[in-house]
């Protein structure tokens, strides 16, 4: 019998995480991390030929991973104390580029982005 879930093991790394680094996340984010860790992503249409998922820049603020300042996207507090539990580097030195693991394939049809969605192979679970 286990005492703690998978899920809520995850979770609390998390937490533990960012407090190491000396971050305390907001609630709602942890609840976002701890409902939806990986993108989102909808059907588009009855046959399930099309499936949209979120973009990179939803994802990351919907995980308070950067803000959107002025009309770019920045790295925030969460995401710099993850860079640098992730890498051992900090945000911006460049140094943590070469630590950062490769990106699981994620398949994309051809065609434009709608909203916060981006279109990937029916059937896929990308980032899974």
């Amino acid at each position: 019998m286990d005492v703690v879930s998978e899920q809520a093991q995850r979770v609390l790394m998390y937490v533990e995480t960012l407090n190491a680094q000396g971050v305390r996340p907001q609630a709602r984010f942890v609840d976002a991390f701890a409902d939806e860790p990986d993108r989102r992503q909808t059907v588009v249409d009855d046959t399930a030929e099309r499936i949209m998922l979120e973009s990179y820049s939803s994802y990351l603020t919907r995980l308070g991973w950067v803000e959107i300042v002025e009309g770019g996207v920045a790295v925030s507090e969460i995401g710099t104390a993850l860079v640098r539990a992730l890498t051992g580097a900090t945000v911006g030195s460049g140094g943590g580029r070469r630590a950062l693991p490769t990106p699981r394939n994620e398949p994309t049809l051809p065609g434009p982005s709608v909203g916060p969605w981006e279109p990937a192979e029916a059937g896929r679970h990308p980032g899974r």
